[in-house]
């Protein structure tokens, strides 16, 4: 299917999509050709040599990839994102130490660089060792790149989206993590993965309300695998809605493939459906408060 369409013209996905065809195949001379025939044939110079980068460097080929980050680097020397990826061939192929330091310095001190580009840079230099003395002009970057020790009080600063997610990841308490994080979402709301990360730390931390509220969201985390799905079921179970966690517990049932671990996802449904048949029976044994003496039913006592 590729090969026809790179046939016809110019399709940079069918092309970058064969290239990494070629790669899982072991075919990597073929996969570096077709990554510059692209480059040759396309009508924007120099605009897809990060993207071919990435399909040689994400498969493990970083040697490879740095030809093409250096083409990218000469012709369009302010393009930080292609800056951080060259540093990045540059320490996985362990060469060029210094200039690999040099990029990433200058990519996390950058004012044009977009904000997630520098805290990743930052994140790279703290990965690699490679952070040079001195601050970055930045808290949150200093922070990041290890220069400042990173703790949570630290981190839990007015638009420090990426501090408060590291330091969630750094920290086994769940109430510590569900602090961090919803500070993070109150910076972006509609970030799904900090959201699943807050739902699961919710979870952990026994926090149900905000694993609800979490999952609520539109665009948040959706009950489309078995976690979740039992997750939420047992959030609603925790604050008394038996009702809701039926269907719940009965999807995470049907997507878990482990016959004990289904069989036991099936016995909570059947005690959330008896919990939930209770409260509806409870609701029509109790007196309703009104002017009128008589009651509508029949006032029982109340079922344990």
């Amino acid at each position: 299917m590729y090969s026809r369409q790179i046939e016809r013209s110019v399709n940079t996905a069918a092309f970058l999509g064969l290239a990494e065809i070629r790669v899982k195949q072991g075919q990597l001379v073929e996969a570096t050709d077709l990554l510059k025939r692209l480059n040759r044939l396309s009508p924007v110079a120099f605009e897809n040599l990060l993207a071919s980068a990435r399909v040689l460097s994400q498969a493990g080929h970083p040697v490879e990839a740095e030809e093409f980050l250096k083409l990218r680097m000469q012709a369009v020397p302010w393009d930080d994102e292609a800056r951080l990826e060259l540093a990045r061939v540059e320490i996985a192929v362990n060469r060029q130490r210094d200039l690999a330091t040099e990029n990433l310095q200058k990519v996390v001190s950058s004012r044009q660089a977009p904000y997630d580009i520098r805290t990743q840079a930052a994140r790279e230099q703290a990965k690699s060792g490679v952070t040079p003395p001195g601050s970055t002009g930045s808290r949150e970057m200093d922070l990041l790149s290890n220069r400042i020790r990173m703790t949570p009080d630290a981190a839990d600063a007015p638009y420090f989206f990426a501090a408060r997610t590291v330091a969630s990841e750094q920290n086994a308490d769940p109430n510590v993590r569900v602090r961090l994080l919803l500070g993070a979402i109150a910076e972006r709301p509609d970030d799904s993965a900090v959201r699943r990360l807050l739902f699961l730390a919710a979870l952990e931390s026994r926090q149900y309300y905000v694993a609800l509220a979490a999952n609520r969201r539109a665009g948040g985390v959706g009950a489309t695998d078995v976690e979740t799905a039992a997750g939420m079921a047992e959030a609603h179970r925790q604050i008394g809605q038996p009702a809701e966690a039926v269907p719940l517990f009965g999807l995470a049932a049907s997507l878990e493939k482990d016959t004990g671990r289904r069989q036991a996802l099936e016995e909570r449904q059947k005690q959330a459906r008896a919990a939930s048949d209770r409260l509806l029976e409870n609701e029509r044994r109790r007196p309703v408060m009104r002017a009128d003496v008589d009651q509508p039913n029949a006032v029982r006592r109340r079922l344990p």
